[in-house]
């Protein structure tokens, strides 16, 4: 069971952000086990009427919980379906290294000596 777990979360991993799968993975695996050992144990015969409402409203919120975060916007692409599209998705080191972080506001000056950065001052020999 274990291995078929492993096996259907790496297969998510590779189609969608680890940031996505995770919490959708962990947030499904605390119901079922929350709820097999609700059953399991029998838990709902010493339940009160507080515990009777809060318990589905718990399992609720984390169902909420995990649907706004699926929601959020994304940068996956679909994986290609043949190999001839696999191909052109294939990237080299060398176009790794030429890549240009986005600027902002914190990342927009360059460091000093790096190529479009600030200059550096002028050292006088006095």
């Amino acid at each position: 069971m274990l291995l078929i777990q492993i096996h259907y979360l790496n297969l998510g991993i590779e189609r969608f952000e680890v940031l996505l799968v995770v919490p959708v993975y962990m947030g499904f695996w605390i119901i079922f086990t929350a709820l097999a050992g609700l059953l399991t144990y029998r838990e709902y015969d010493g339940f009160d009427v507080v515990e009777a409402i809060l318990f589905p409203l718990g399992v609720l919120i984390t169902l909420c919980g995990v649907y706004l975060m699926s929601l959020r916007p994304s940068a996956y692409t679909a994986l290609p379906q043949n190999e001839s599209e696999s191909s052109s998705m294939v990237y080299d080191e060398q176009t790794k290294s030429e890549t240009v972080p986005a600027a902002d506001s914190e990342s927009s000056q360059l460091l000093p000596g790096k190529k479009g950065g600030p200059e550096e001052p002028a050292k006088k020999d006095d």
